[in-house]
């Protein structure tokens, strides 16, 4: 007659075999009584990385909970219980269940399991190989897109602000933003001058992207912004989300809107009137209305505070004066297209009036 024998079998799985940060992850042990004795306690043990977070067990009954237990390089899960009939060829069946985090950099996290029992003889014992798997840096942006100005009036400006935050622990780099209408019955124009500039955004920092909005018509618009950027090894990461903006009509005129029309006394009219010439100049006419010689000062710039120039006009005997005035100022520039801020100071003058400026090219009607 043979003698018994006491004999353990430890395995050990996971799934899923490559885990998404944010999803869960099993592990499952399985003890088996490889031998022909009956074994009367089982212990069961594995060290759990700290990258897999809220770890809750299952076990066969007869058994309490895991205990956890700090220890160096994560938390050692451990199963004990005597008094136990674990006859031959039977099974024991543990899991502990996580969800995996976000890393700041490649992390490899692996599991191996150790298990022994006790015979009425001996104590025998087993270790699994272990089981692995790499995770990386996620990138993630988070957005929030608001406007300086609701309504927006006709012929004048807004900013418009997308806040990029990146709540991450990984920099998203070539951070570029978008903006565009999505909806609505309203023209606008945001000037490429205005346009930002790709960033990077560090791990826990924001970035603000912003541009410049002018209404030309009455009627609804509806704007999307979006960010994207490069992430270290899974890709884009972006953010979209629309800003509804009201373009109520413009009230009716009070004065003239025509050059050569004459304005009430210490008033200035303005008339914008765009001349292209293959990006040459941008001419606007100005009719003055003060005292009789009077001097005053134009100043112009546009509505993100780039300043234009300015210039000293005389007015004549009745008090009038009447220019064109190229609206580009300083040599270099690009041609005005947008809004354009003109001052007017002095000789019983004091106006200050906001006017849209349109494309015109040569050949247009």
């Amino acid at each position: 007659i043979a003698p018994w024998t006491a004999g353990i079998g430890l395995g050990l799985t996971q799934s899923p075999a490559a885990p998404a940060v944010g999803g869960s992850v099993t592990y499952r042990f399985v003890v088996a009584n490889t031998g022909t004795a009956t074994l009367t306690a089982v212990r069961v043990a594995d060290t759990i990385s700290p990258v897999i977070m809220g770890v809750v067990s299952d076990q066969p009954g007869g058994f309490p909970p895991a205990l956890a237990i700090g220890v160096s390089g994560g938390t050692r899960f451990e199963w004990a219980a005597s008094g136990l009939f674990f006859p031959p060829g039977a099974t024991y069946t543990f899991t502990l269940t996580g969800t995996l985090g976000v890393v700041a950099a490649p992390t490899v996290v692996a599991a191996t399991g150790w298990a022994a029992a006790d015979s009425d003889c001996t104590t025998v014992t087993d270790v699994t190989s272990p089981v692995l798997f790499t995770t990386y840096p996620t990138p993630w942006l988070l957005g929030s897109l608001a406007i300086s100005a609701s309504p927006l009036i006709v012929g004048e400006v807004a900013l418009l602000t997308l806040t990029v935050s990146n709540p991450g622990l990984v920099t998203v780099t070539g951070v570029t933003a978008t903006l565009w209408r999505s909806s609505g019955s309203a023209p606008a124009l945001w000037t490429t001058e205005s346009a930002p500039p790709s960033a990077d955004v560090p791990a826990g920092g924001a970035v603000v992207f912003s541009w410049t909005i002018a209404g030309t018509a009455a009627g609804a618009l509806n704007l999307t912004a979006s960010a994207t950027g490069s992430g270290v090894s899974t890709g884009p990461a972006s953010f979209m989300g629309p800003v509804p903006v009201r373009i109520p009509p413009p009230p009716p005129p009070t004065e003239a809107q025509v050059r050569g029309s004459r304005v009430p006394v210490g008033h200035m009219l303005v008339a914008p009137n765009v001349l292209d010439l293959s990006g040459a100049s941008a001419m606007v006419m100005v009719l003055l209305k003060g005292e009789a010689g009077g001097v005053v000062r134009l100043h112009f710039y546009t509505a993100g505070g780039r300043d234009l120039g300015s210039v000293e006009v005389v007015l004549d005997g009745g008090g009038y004066a009447e220019l064109a005035y190229d609206a580009n100022g300083v040599a270099g520039h690009r041609p005005i297209v947008g809004t354009i801020v003109v001052e007017a100071d002095g000789g019983g003058v004091r106006d200050r009036r906001i006017i849209f400026v349109t494309p015109w090219r040569r050949g247009s009607p």
